[in-house]
């Protein structure tokens, strides 16, 4: 989970935006790529307990603030379902990448 390994080097007092949520990467991957603001977008799981049936997050950011974040989403004219999440919040209810051997 590349997505989750670059959301941990981010700092945690930064702001993304959550653009939905999935229930299997493709379903999220498929969105990205139908869509262009989406091309720098990032896949991230979801710790079953926060994600009930949607385990797989669609972000885009960072930012440096809450407010430069709603900037955007505004200036963009995203949908109103888009959330600003702070990265310590979505690091918080993201599942752990694992190391592969």
């Amino acid at each position: 989970m590349r997505g989750a390994q670059w959301l941990a080097k981010v700092s945690p007092e930064h702001f993304v935006l959550e653009h939905g949520r999935f229930q299997n990467a493709p379903q999220a991957q498929s969105l990205i790529r139908a869509r262009a603001e989406l091309r720098n977008a990032r896949v991230i799981m979801l710790r079953p307990s926060e994600a009930k049936e949607n385990r797989f997050a669609i972000i885009t950011g960072p930012f440096q603030s809450e407010g430069r974040a709603q900037n955007y989403k505004v200036r963009e004219n995203l949908p109103a379902q888009v959330r600003v999440l702070s990265v310590s919040r979505v690091l918080q209810n993201t599942e752990p990448a694992r190391n592969t051997p």
